[in-house]
């Protein structure tokens, strides 16, 4: 998908005064459980995920898709010395409402390079 379409970087766009955090480079994945033997838990990575809570038909259930192996930090992690970003995620921007007394948005801008071939995207 990066072929045909990337993140534009508008950090420069966006007044001084606002304040916002760039996209995240790693996150985990919730599931919800079922009852005291499966409690609610938090998935770093597909492999860590028990294959009960796989999709299988069931609407609450987690895919592959939710997991992205190639970001392995944290954006504001101190002391990492690599920074894998091939989506250029960081390039997107969160707005929290507690840090700007503002409701709470999520912002990217997309630029597309090519049309994509039909049959294309999964």
């Amino acid at each position: 998908m990066k072929d045909f379409v990337d993140i534009v970087d508008v950090s420069e766009e966006v007044s001084p005064y606002l304040r916002y955090r760039p996209g995240m480079l790693k996150w985990k994945v919730f599931h919800r459980g079922k009852g005291k033997n499966h409690p609610a838990l938090w998935y770093q990575t597909w492999p860590s995920v028990p294959e009960w809570k796989r999709k299988d038909g069931e609407s609450h259930a987690l895919t592959e898709s939710m997991f992205h192996e190639d970001y392995t930090y944290y954006n504001n992690q101190k002391g990492r010395t690599v920074m894998r970003d091939p989506l250029n995620l960081s390039r997107c921007m969160r707005f929290y409402p507690h840090e700007d007394n503002q409701g709470g948005f999520f912002c990217a801008v997309f630029k597309k390079h090519a049309d994509v071939p039909s049959g294309h995207i999964q």
